[in-house]
């Protein structure tokens, strides 16, 4: 024989189910908002929660006619349960992650947007005169811009600055320099931060003191016409780079002459004299390469006037210069 259950708490037994499924369905149907689940699929789901939650709602009401009582839970469970079902929109993520209904409600009018929720393609009956996005849009919702009104974003990091120069105290033709050179080199780094220089002239490397902000230095170029490379490093780990070429021989070429004749007495010749003359450019130190070249090699006999040297000179009689 089963035990008698008193005919109350069956009825609130059947109230707190009905609240449970209904609350339970809302929350399902809202977290599958948020999951972005698709419509035709929440649809079905949204219909068939809503009536059963109607039919329990029907029989609990019939059967508590002789009190008034249980009108306030039910009526409470159906306004919750009904605010999901009706307006599922506003329980959906907004800007902030949090529930539209309340993200509109603190969203400035500047940053309020329209956006299309229901957009149909065309043209179709729906749409018989699509717009530029080839369709029509016929359902709009209020929504909060993203990011809108709220703290601005952090200033990006931006990399740092290098600039390189040349620096000759005597400079000769065809961009050679024939006195000292040095490369002058200047970083910057926007933030403030750390910054190194360093870099190689033709493979050798070199290096200059770190600097906060703002790092400067000066580096002796060596004989010959080559590249330099330089790069600041910020410790922020970004970089910025550059090179540039010179052209360094500040060693004058070299001159090298004989005489061919019959010698006589102090220090005359008594015979037609032959000047030979050459002239080169010395080599530079490895690994350096280049070299500026013989751009002319010219001779003044007896103030007669310059003129290109062909390689042998024939003297007569005479004292000569």
């Amino acid at each position: 024989m089963r035990p008698l259950v008193p005919k109350k708490q069956t009825r609130m037994h059947s109230l707190n189910r009905m609240i449970f499924i209904g609350l339970f369905a809302g929350v399902t149907i809202t977290a599958m908002i948020w999951l972005r689940v698709p419509f035709r699929i929440i649809t079905p789901i949204f219909w068939m929660s809503l009536v059963g939650v109607g039919l329990l709602n029907a029989l609990i009401i019939l059967r508590r006619r002789s009190s008034r009582r249980p009108w306030v839970p039910i009526l409470a469970a159906i306004v919750a349960v009904t605010l999901v079902y009706l307006f599922p929109e506003l329980f959906g993520p907004a800007c902030g992650n949090i529930p539209r209904a309340f993200a509109k409600a603190n969203c400035p009018n500047k940053c309020l947007i329209k956006v299309c929720t229901k957009w149909v393609p065309g043209p179709s009956p729906q749409c018989p005169n699509p717009g530029p996005g080839g369709g029509c849009c016929k359902k709009y919702e209020t929504r909060c811009k993203k990011n809108c009104g709220g703290p601005p974003p952090p200033p990006p990091v931006l990399p740092p600055t290098i600039s390189g120069s040349l620096a000759c105290d005597s400079w000769g033709a065809g961009g050679w320099c024939i006195g000292n050179e040095s490369l002058y080199l200047s970083a910057t780094e926007p933030q403030g931060n750390n910054v190194l220089i360093s870099g190689d002239i033709d493979g050798t490397p070199f290096s200059c003191p770190t600097g906060a902000g703002t790092a400067s230095c000066s580096v002796a170029l060596p004989e010959g016409a080559g590249t330099a490379n330089y790069t600041a490093t910020s410790s922020t780990g970004q970089s910025a780079s550059g090179s540039i070429a010179y052209y360094h021989d500040s060693t004058p070429p070299l001159i090298n002459g004989t005489y061919a004749g019959t010698s006589g007495s102090n220090p005359w010749y008594v015979s037609v004299v032959e000047l030979s003359a050459s002239a080169s450019d010395p080599t530079p130190v490895s690994p350096h390469s280049g070299t500026s070249g013989m751009a002319t090699f010219d001779y003044n006999l007896n103030t007669g006037g310059w003129g290109s040297f062909g390689g042998t000179l024939s003297l007569s009689d005479g004292v000569h210069s």
